[in-house]
């Protein structure tokens, strides 16, 4: 079970270069995405090969600092807009809602907004 030793060492110290020794891709993409929400790190999800892994990786992170410009590290349209609308809900700074292009999410938005007055 070497590409556990080398997860968890990798987990361990948090440096994410050890995760590319890893052979199992799941194990790899595993590996990069606890390092990236352990160091708050988004560029760190970049690493993972699997689309949707790095989206969720990077909203977590994106609503855990409260920073809507991670967002914008989401190369899917639909998913960067539910980002910042995710960030706007999480930290109630519903300026984020401005960032967002797609009507549907915008009105779900600005409707948190009108909910919290």
């Amino acid at each position: 079970m070497l590409f556990r030793s080398y997860k968890d060492i990798s987990i361990k110290l948090l440096e994410h270069g050890d995760c590319s020794r890893i052979s199992d891709k799941p194990q790899r993409n595993f590996c990069y995405n606890e390092i990236a929400t352990k160091k708050l790190d988004a560029d760190v999800c970049l690493f993972v090969n699997d689309r949707e892994i790095v989206v969720t990786c990077i909203t977590e992170i994106a609503k855990e600092t409260g920073d809507g410009d991670t967002c914008e590290l989401i190369q899917n349209h639909i998913k960067k807009n539910v980002c910042f609308g995710k960030v706007a809900q999480k930290t109630e700074d519903y300026s984020l809602c401005e960032r967002i292009t797609i009507v549907s999410i915008k009105d779900i938005c600005d409707g948190l907004e009108a909910n919290d007055e």
